[in-house]
């Protein structure tokens, strides 16, 4: 396999969404990511606590 040229244009697409909201999430002190588990199909939440430097696994269970 040969990798050379310009990168795939999905790489180009996702970098400028990226950029797009880098701006809003240095203005974040908190990031909710929800989670799903596929094998017993069960969701959890992720909380990323920039303040506080701090990550949160948050389970129902």
């Amino acid at each position: 396999m040969i990798l050379c040229g310009s990168p795939h244009p999905f790489f180009d697409r996702k970098t400028s969404i990226v950029s797009k909201y880098i701006s809003e999430l240095d203005d974040c002190e908190k990031l909710f990511i929800p989670m799903h588990d596929d094998c017993p199909g069960h969701w959890y939440l992720c909380v990323i606590d920039f303040k506080h430097f701090d990550i949160q696994i948050l389970d129902s269970l």
